[in-house]
């Protein structure tokens, strides 16, 4: 499921983003159908997918390109971010992120379904917190949005980290389409 964001950008072109991070289930659909990696049978389909690299999320959206004869990619930080902000249009933050109580952590103890929390005003869900998402930053890989590892007060549509692109219990992505 994808949301249309409107061209007031920079650059001037509509795009579509997922509504939600790519799954668990939409993983496994790809792993069933190109045979290029192990279904994982054993999580929650919707759970976002992680413990990925970036060459597997490469490989799903050539993919998933293929599959539609339609034009996917991972976002830059700056299309990221101007989806999650929304034009302002941000519920209060009732986000999967750290949060600890003396020597109990009381959210952030691992990733949500991908329906879980409050959309923005475009429709997008899980933009900050639950897992960091894979985003380009002037040709290098980043993580955008902060992760239920990360202090509530750091997880915010301004946390943007250089990643390696190895998989890890924290990072997935969501598509960008490029409209016509």
């Amino acid at each position: 499921l994808l949301v249309v964001i409107p061209s007031t950008m920079n650059d001037g072109g509509a795009f579509a983003i997922g509504k939600y991070e790519v799954t668990v289930g939409d993983f496994n659909t790809y792993c069933k159908d190109t045979m290029h990696c192990e279904v994982n049978a054993g999580e929650n389909i919707n759970l976002p997918v992680r413990n990925i690299g970036h060459h597997q999320v490469a490989s799903y959206i050539e993919w998933l390109n293929q599959k539609t004869n339609a034009h996917y990619r991972l976002p830059t930080t700056e299309e990221w971010k101007y989806a999650a902000y929304a034009d302002g249009g941000q519920p209060r933050k009732g986000v999967n992120c750290r949060v600890v109580q003396g020597d109990e952590v009381i959210m952030g103890q691992d990733a949500l379904p991908i329906d879980s929390g409050k959309a923005n005003d475009w429709g997008m869900y899980n933009y900050i917190g639950n897992i960091q998402e894979f985003a380009w930053k002037n040709g290098s890989l980043m993580a955008v949005g902060g992760s239920y590892l990360d202090r509530f007060d750091d997880c915010n549509v301004d946390s943007i980290v250089e990643h390696s692109g190895s998989p890890d219990s924290q990072t997935g992505f969501r598509v960008l389409r490029e409209l016509p």
